[in-house]
C-alpha cells in the first residue's frame, strides 16, 4: 500500500469538530446575551453541524417551552439570523461566516418529561407494608431468599 493511498487528497475534508464546538459556544453567548429580543431567552445550543467548507451551518437548539413559545422562538431566531451571523463573523477567524439554519432539538425536553413521569410514578407507588420487604428478600434462616432452593447439605 503506497503512503498516498487512503489519504483524502483533493477531496473535501470532513467537518472540523473543534470549529463546530467553537461556533456552538459563540452562538450560545450571542443568542442568550447579545440579542435584545424578549422572544429569545433561555436557549440551549445543543449542536452545530458545519457543511460545505463551513459556508453553511445547522444550529440545533432547545428550550423548555410550550409549543406556542417554541414556534415564537423559532420565528425570532430566523428573523435574527442576519444579526446572529454578523456577530458570529466578528468572533471567527475563518474566510466565510456560515449561513445558519435553525432546527429545534427536542432531546432536553424529552429528558425533562421522562424525569417528571418517573417522579410521578415513584410518588404513586405504594410502599410495601412494614416487614414485608425483609420477608421477600430473606426469611432469616441464613440460606438466602425466602423459599429459595436449599443446598444438598440442608436436610434435617
Amino acid at each position: 500500500m503506497s503512503p498516498a493511498r487512503g489519504k483524502s487528497r483533493g477531496k473535501a475534508r470532513g467537518p472540523d469538530k473543534r470549529l463546530e464546538e467553537r461556533v456552538r459556544q459563540d452562538l450560545a453567548t450571542i443568542i442568550n446575551y447579545k440579542l435584545n429580543d424578549p422572544r429569545i431567552s433561555m436557549v440551549t445550543i445543543t449542536k452545530v453541524e458545519l457543511l460545505q467548507d463551513n459556508t453553511f451551518g445547522r444550529v440545533f437548539y432547545s428550550a423548555i417551552a410550550t409549543d406556542v413559545q417554541r414556534r415564537t422562538l423559532h420565528r425570532a431566531l430566523v428573523q435574527a439570523r442576519g444579526r446572529i451571523q454578523e456577530l458570529l463573523g466578528r468572533t471567527l477567524s475563518t474566510r466565510h461566516t456560515p449561513k445558519l439554519s435553525f432546527f429545534h432539538d427536542p432531546g432536553i425536553e424529552k429528558s425533562v418529561r421522562i424525569g417528571q413521569i418517573l417522579r410521578r410514578l415513584e410518588d404513586e407507588r405504594e410502599p410495601p407494608p412494614a416487614g414485608e420487604v425483609g420477608a421477600v428478600l430473606d426469611d432469616g434462616d441464613g440460606d438466602g431468599p425466602a423459599g429459595g432452593p436449599r443446598s444438598h447439605g440442608d436436610d434435617e
